[in-house]
């Protein structure tokens, strides 16, 4: 999801929420049942059956949906550039959901993947990789995962260089950005 599709989505408070996959990758994707919420409310089901074709999307709220649409249309966000014949492709609701979904599904996949290593990406790493490091202890052992996470941002910060790190994935009991400045101030 590009960071204007990202920038809309959190603006305007849109959500999936009850995210039920169905099934792995079956013919053309993942077949799967959302809820799509607009600030406090649901304001549509959305569900894909994973053979192609487009998006089943089942209105509950007319009115929201209708102003979500809108605001979209004047966002006049480019999706992609078609092959075809090179014109640009604007983003709909339906490829808004379906890119709320990947992402949904991305961040999933990184949960699965953290739980038992960190990941770090600095300035010398290519696009997606990383360098690896292994868990000392269970994600379910806070106090000591706490510690060993510490341990790692210290040690990732001396050999890196605060300045030099792109993304920490994995670091789940503290937020890695706000030790990035803490670290600048004590450098």
């Amino acid at each position: 999801m590009n960071n204007e599709i990202k920038n809309f989505v959190a603006e305007n408070d849109i959500e999936l929420k009850k995210v039920n996959v169905l099934a792995g990758p079956i013919h053309e994707g993942h077949a799967y049942n959302a809820e799509v919420w607009h600030g406090y409310m649901p304001i549509a089901r959305i569900s894909d059956d994973g053979n192609g074709g487009s998006l089943m999307i089942d209105v509950i709220a007319p009115v929201r949906f209708k102003a979500l649409e809108y605001k979209l249309e004047q966002a006049n966000i480019v999706w992609f550039t078609s092959t075809f014949n090179g014109e640009d492709v604007i983003l709909d609701m339906e490829g808004l959901f379906g890119e709320m979904f990947d992402e949904h599904m991305v961040a999933r996949e990184w949960k699965a993947k953290t739980r038992t290593k960190v990941f770090v990406q600095t300035d010398d790493c290519g696009d997606g990789e990383y360098y690896i490091y292994k868990r000392q202890f269970k994600v379910s052992d806070r106090m000591n995962n706490q510690r060993w996470e510490i341990d790692l941002m210290r040690s990732v910060h001396l050999r890196f260089g605060a300045d030099k790190i792109k993304d920490i994935k994995g670091i789940r009991t503290l937020e890695w950005t706000s030790f990035k400045t803490a670290a600048k101030a004590t450098e």
